[in-house]
């Protein structure tokens, strides 16, 4: 995973202006060379560190999926932050902030419909255990 300066400029827009609500799909279209760019987003981050700080931010997005599951997963409303997150294909990320509000876009995009068992491994441990 790279860093793209073109798709953090383009997620701190949104994080400026986006009323802590996901995006529409054509703001993250067309963007840094790719089609389309995957997206998380977290309300209540205020601290650069521990709880309410970016990385409890990704860590929260990681946890959607407990260790014990064991198995890939498919689309849902419970698991999106964290498919997108280790989806296999996105090599690029670009990420904005403001009050409050953390943006996170990926390029390409993740949470294709029937790329799951290829892009998402299961979950082998939690990150606790990373410590």
């Amino acid at each position: 995973m790279v860093w793209s300066p073109e798709i953090e400029a383009k997620a701190k827009r949104w994080a400026a202006m986006g009323r802590k609500q996901h995006s529409p799909t054509f703001l993250r279209q067309g963007v840094a060379g790719f089609e389309l760019l995957g997206e998380n987003i977290a309300v209540g981050v205020l601290n650069r560190t521990g709880r309410g700080s970016p990385g409890w931010a990704v860590d929260t997005w990681y946890k959607q999926m407990p260790a014990s599951s064991g198995k890939s997963v498919e689309f849902s409303r419970e698991t999106a932050m964290f498919t997108q997150l280790v989806w296999k294909n996105s090599t690029s990320l670009g990420c904005g902030f403001y009050s409050g509000f953390l943006v996170c876009w990926y390029g390409p995009a993740g949470n294709t419909e029937g790329d799951f068992d290829t892009q998402v491994s299961p979950v082998a441990t939690n990150t606790t255990s990373c410590d």
